[in-house]
C-alpha cells in the first residue's frame, strides 16, 4: 500500500494542471447533454412555440414540421453529448494511465464516438452487476425491516423489541453495504484493460478483470477508501487539481500493480501490436 501511494504521489508532478484543464471538456459535454434533454422535454410537454416564444429563434419554429422535429433533434443531440461525455471521461482516464506508462497508446487515440459507445455500454454492464451485488447483500436488511413493519402493523411490538429489530436491520444494512463495496472491487481493472487493449470486448474485459483481482480485492478496497479524503478535496478549489490527480493516479497504480507488469518509462510511446479481435486473459490451470 505504501509503495502504491508513494508512486501515485510521484506521478502527480507535471500532470495536475493539464488533467484539470482537460476535465473541463467532459463537464461541458455533460452540460450540453442536460440542456438538450431539458429543452427536448419542455418542447414535447408544452410545445416548441411556447418554449421559444419571445426568443430570436421564434420565427424558425413557426412551421408545424419544425415544431414536431425539434424535440426529437434535442433528444438525439442529448444522446450524442452523452456519448461524447463518456468518450472524454475515458480519455481523461487514459491521461492518467499514460502518465504511469508511456509505452501505451496516447490519450488522443480514444477521442471517438466508438470509444464513447463502448464506454457507455461498459458503464451499463458494470452498473447492472454492481447494483445486483448491492441488492443481494442488502436483501437481509430489507427482509428484517419488512417483517418488523408487518408485525408492527398487525400486532404491534413493545418498544425494546422494536428498537432491537431496528438496530438489527441497521447492522445488516451496514454489513451488507460494506460487503457489496468489497465485492464490487472485482471490477476495478475493467477500464484499465480496455485501455491496454482497445480491441478487447467489454464482457471479456470484465471477466478478465474479475480473474485478475482474485486475492487482491482487499488491497483494492483499502486503496479506494484511502482515496476518499483526497476526493473530498475536490470541493476546495485550491486543492482540487492535486486531489483529482492523486485519487486518479492511486487507482491507476493499483491497476498497474494488480496487472503485475513491469513498466519501463520512455519519452515516446512504443509500437503496440494486437493479434486478433477477441484478445482476452484467461485463467491458467
Amino acid at each position: 500500500m505504501f509503495a502504491i501511494k508513494t508512486r501515485a504521489r510521484y506521478l502527480t508532478h507535471g500532470i495536475k494542471t493539464k488533467a484539470m484543464l482537460f476535465s473541463l471538456l467532459p463537464q461541458a459535454a455533460l452540460i450540453g447533454c442536460a440542456v438538450s434533454l431539458l429543452t427536448g422535454t419542455l418542447c414535447a410537454a408544452y410545445g416548441t412555440g411556447a418554449v421559444f416564444a419571445g426568443s430570436p429563434a421564434e420565427g424558425i419554429f413557426r412551421s408545424a414540421a419544425a415544431a414536431k422535429a425539434t424535440p426529437w433533434l434535442c433528444f438525439i443531440a442529448s444522446l450524442l453529448f452523452l456519448i461524447w461525455f463518456r468518450a472524454l471521461r475515458f480519455t481523461l482516464r487514459a491521461v492518467y494511465y499514460h502518465q504511469a506508462d508511456a509505452n501505451q497508446l496516447p490519450p488522443r487515440s480514444f477521442i471517438s464516438l466508438k470509444t464513447g459507445l463502448r464506454t457507455l455500454y461498459c458503464d451499463l454492464q458494470l452498473g447492472l452487476r454492481k447494483s445486483g451485488w448491492f441488492a443481494l447483500f442488502l436483501l437481509p436488511a430489507g427482509i428484517t425491516a419488512l417483517l418488523l413493519w408487518l408485525i408492527l402493523r398487525r400486532r404491534g411490538l413493545p418498544a425494546p423489541l422494536l428498537f432491537a429489530g431496528a438496530a438489527l436491520a441497521g447492522l445488516q444494512l451496514l454489513c451488507g453495504a460494506a460487503t457489496a463495496f468489497f465485492v464490487n472491487r472485482r471490477y476495478c481493472l475493467t477500464r484499465y484493460l480496455m485501455y491496454l487493449n482497445p480491441m478487447i470486448r467489454v464482457r471479456d474485459a470484465i471477466t478478465s478483470g474479475v480473474l485478475l483481482t482474485r486475492g487482491r480485492r482487499g488491497l483494492a478496497a483499502a486503496c479506494r477508501l484511502s482515496a476518499l479524503p483526497w476526493q473530498a478535496l475536490r470541493f476546495f478549489a485550491p486543492a482540487r487539481p492535486f486531489g483529482n490527480a492523486y485519487a486518479a493516479l492511486l487507482d491507476t497504480v493499483l491497476c498497474e500493480t494488480i496487472f503485475a507488469e513491469d513498466k519501463t518509462k520512455i519519452k515516446a510511446p512504443a509500437v503496440t501490436f494486437f493479434i486478433g479481435k477477441k484478445t482476452k486473459i484467461t485463467e491458467l490451470k
